[in-house]
Protein backbone atom coordinates (compact mmCIF):
# COMPACT_ATOMS: atom_id res chain seq x y z
CA UNK A 1 0.00 0.00 0.00
CA UNK A 2 1.25 4.03 -0.55
CA UNK A 3 0.46 6.22 2.36
CA UNK A 4 0.53 10.08 2.91
CA UNK A 5 3.34 9.72 5.13
CA UNK A 6 5.39 9.10 2.17
CA UNK A 7 6.00 5.31 2.18
CA UNK A 8 5.19 2.18 0.92
CA UNK A 9 4.29 -1.10 2.58
CA UNK A 10 4.16 -4.99 2.20
CA UNK A 11 1.57 -6.97 4.20
CA UNK A 12 1.25 -10.08 5.46
CA UNK A 13 -2.29 -10.05 5.27
CA UNK A 14 -3.03 -13.01 7.15
CA UNK A 15 -1.09 -11.91 10.10
CA UNK A 16 -2.46 -8.48 9.22
CA UNK A 17 0.85 -6.93 10.43
CA UNK A 18 3.46 -4.92 8.09
CA UNK A 19 6.08 -7.15 6.73
CA UNK A 20 8.39 -4.44 5.09
CA UNK A 21 8.44 -0.47 4.90
CA UNK A 22 9.87 1.10 2.32
CA UNK A 23 11.10 4.54 2.30
CA UNK A 24 12.33 7.50 -0.17
CA UNK A 25 9.52 9.10 -1.70
CA UNK A 26 9.31 12.86 0.15
CA UNK A 27 5.67 13.31 -0.55
CA UNK A 28 2.92 11.00 -0.45
CA UNK A 29 2.76 7.87 -2.50
CA UNK A 30 -0.53 7.91 -4.59
CA UNK A 31 -0.10 4.28 -6.31
CA UNK A 32 1.60 1.50 -7.03
CA UNK A 33 1.79 -2.03 -8.60
CA UNK A 34 3.85 -5.32 -8.64
CA UNK A 35 5.49 -6.92 -11.22
CA UNK A 36 3.63 -10.32 -12.60
CA UNK A 37 6.42 -12.31 -10.78
CA UNK A 38 6.14 -10.45 -7.44
CA UNK A 39 9.81 -9.65 -7.12
CA UNK A 40 9.29 -5.98 -7.78
CA UNK A 41 6.89 -3.13 -6.44
CA UNK A 42 6.86 0.78 -8.45
CA UNK A 43 5.51 3.70 -6.44
CA UNK A 44 4.48 7.04 -7.54
CA UNK A 45 4.23 10.24 -5.37
CA UNK A 46 2.99 13.52 -5.50
CA UNK A 47 7.09 14.19 -5.58
CA UNK A 48 7.02 13.77 -8.92
CA UNK A 49 9.04 10.49 -9.00
CA UNK A 50 8.81 6.82 -9.41
CA UNK A 51 10.72 4.27 -7.36
CA UNK A 52 11.41 0.27 -8.21
CA UNK A 53 11.39 -1.65 -5.42
CA UNK A 54 13.11 -4.93 -5.13
CA UNK A 55 10.84 -6.32 -2.46
CA UNK A 56 12.69 -9.75 -0.57
CA UNK A 57 15.52 -7.15 0.18
CA UNK A 58 13.56 -3.77 0.61
CA UNK A 59 15.96 -2.29 -1.92
CA UNK A 60 15.38 0.56 -3.82
CA UNK A 61 16.77 -0.05 -7.26
CA UNK A 62 15.67 2.65 -9.09
CA UNK A 63 14.14 6.19 -8.49
CA UNK A 64 13.33 8.87 -11.11
CA UNK A 65 12.33 12.40 -11.32
CA UNK A 66 9.15 11.07 -13.58
CA UNK A 67 7.22 13.95 -13.98
CA UNK A 68 6.88 17.56 -14.20
CA UNK A 69 3.64 17.90 -11.69
CA UNK A 70 2.42 14.97 -9.08
CA UNK A 71 2.12 11.64 -10.42
CA UNK A 72 -0.94 9.91 -10.35
CA UNK A 73 -1.23 6.78 -11.67
CA UNK A 74 1.43 3.60 -11.95
CA UNK A 75 0.56 -0.18 -13.64
CA UNK A 76 3.21 -2.49 -14.89
CA UNK A 77 2.78 -3.70 -18.88
CA UNK A 78 3.71 -6.90 -18.27
CA UNK A 79 7.66 -7.85 -16.77
CA UNK A 80 9.46 -5.39 -18.80
CA UNK A 81 8.00 -2.14 -18.99
CA UNK A 82 5.91 0.11 -16.00
CA UNK A 83 3.69 2.88 -17.21
CA UNK A 84 2.91 6.19 -15.28
CA UNK A 85 0.29 8.84 -15.55
CA UNK A 86 0.97 12.47 -14.32
CA UNK A 87 -0.96 15.79 -13.45
CA UNK A 88 1.55 17.38 -16.41
CA UNK A 89 -0.84 15.26 -18.90
CA UNK A 90 1.95 13.04 -19.98
CA UNK A 91 1.60 8.92 -20.52
CA UNK A 92 4.80 7.61 -19.95
CA UNK A 93 6.46 3.92 -20.44
CA UNK A 94 9.51 2.97 -18.46
CA UNK A 95 12.12 0.12 -18.39
CA UNK A 96 11.43 -1.87 -15.33
CA UNK A 97 14.89 -3.09 -14.98
CA UNK A 98 16.64 0.34 -15.23
CA UNK A 99 14.03 3.08 -14.83
CA UNK A 100 15.04 4.40 -18.00
CA UNK A 101 12.36 6.03 -20.28
CA UNK A 102 11.44 4.32 -23.38
CA UNK A 103 8.21 6.67 -24.93
CA UNK A 104 5.75 9.07 -24.00
CA UNK A 105 3.01 11.05 -25.12
CA UNK A 106 1.60 14.18 -24.27
CA UNK A 107 -2.36 13.79 -23.52
CA UNK A 108 -3.46 17.02 -22.86
CA UNK A 109 -5.22 16.99 -19.74
CA UNK A 110 -4.22 16.19 -16.14
CA UNK A 111 -4.01 12.16 -16.21
CA UNK A 112 -4.91 10.56 -13.09
CA UNK A 113 -5.28 6.75 -13.36
CA UNK A 114 -3.65 4.15 -15.65
CA UNK A 115 -4.10 0.48 -15.91
CA UNK A 116 -2.62 -2.64 -17.80
CA UNK A 117 -3.71 -6.20 -18.62
CA UNK A 118 -1.77 -8.19 -21.10
CA UNK A 119 -0.64 -5.11 -23.36
CA UNK A 120 -4.35 -3.41 -22.75
CA UNK A 121 -3.78 -0.14 -21.44
CA UNK A 122 -6.62 1.97 -20.08
CA UNK A 123 -5.93 5.91 -19.07
CA UNK A 124 -8.10 8.12 -17.27
CA UNK A 125 -8.32 11.97 -16.61
CA UNK A 126 -10.34 14.22 -14.15
CA UNK A 127 -12.76 15.38 -16.63
CA UNK A 128 -14.03 11.99 -17.38
CA UNK A 129 -12.01 11.35 -20.48
CA UNK A 130 -11.06 7.16 -20.77
CA UNK A 131 -7.61 6.21 -23.70
CA UNK A 132 -8.23 2.73 -24.65
CA UNK A 133 -4.55 1.54 -25.79
CA UNK A 134 -3.14 -1.68 -27.49
CA UNK A 135 0.27 -2.04 -26.39
CA UNK A 136 1.03 -5.56 -27.03
CA UNK A 137 2.55 -4.90 -30.74
CA UNK A 138 3.94 -1.40 -29.27
CA UNK A 139 4.51 0.91 -31.49
CA UNK A 140 4.64 4.68 -30.78
CA UNK A 141 2.35 6.27 -28.42
CA UNK A 142 -0.39 8.40 -29.60
CA UNK A 143 -0.75 11.92 -28.70
CA UNK A 144 -3.54 13.72 -28.38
Amino acid sequence: TGSYDGTLRLWDVDAQVTRVVFEHHTGPVIDCALSPDGTRAVSVSLDQTLCIWDLSSGALLQCVAAHTAPCAGVAMLGASSILSVGQDGWLKQWCAQTGVLEQSAPLGRALDAVAAHQGQVAVGDRTGNLWLLDRSGAPPLPSA
